[in-house]
């Protein structure tokens, strides 16, 4: 090994630790599509499991399903939304339907 691919694998170290531990969010995209798998009603509250999905419509298997999602927003089984995960976490917001044909 020379000391330039070193240097470089030692770059691509620290970079991968900083955007880990410093800016999560650049990870993955700041809005996502996903699909609605259950929708539970506690009251007058609604809760859904959340399936991502990739950019063509299919199941991101890097997600795992995201149960007790709140919502305001009327949703039934199978439709898709726009969600957006705050700050880089796993918590998503859920902005609304996808009104677009994803695949």
């Amino acid at each position: 090994i020379d000391m330039a691919d070193f240097l470089n694998g030692f770059v691509k170290t620290v970079m991968d630790e900083t955007i880990r531990e410093d800016y999560p969010h650049i990870r993955h995209p700041a809005l996502l599509y996903a699909q609605i798998k259950e929708v539970v009603s506690q009251g007058e509250q609604l809760y859904v499991t959340l399936q991502v999905l990739t950019e063509k419509g299919e199941a991101d298997e890097t997600f795992p399903l995201i149960p007790y999602v709140r919502t305001e927003i009327s949703l039934q089984a199978g439709e898709i939304v726009v969600i957006g995960l705050l700050y880089g976490g796993c918590s998503p917001y859920i902005l609304g339907r996808c009104l677009n044909d994803i695949k």
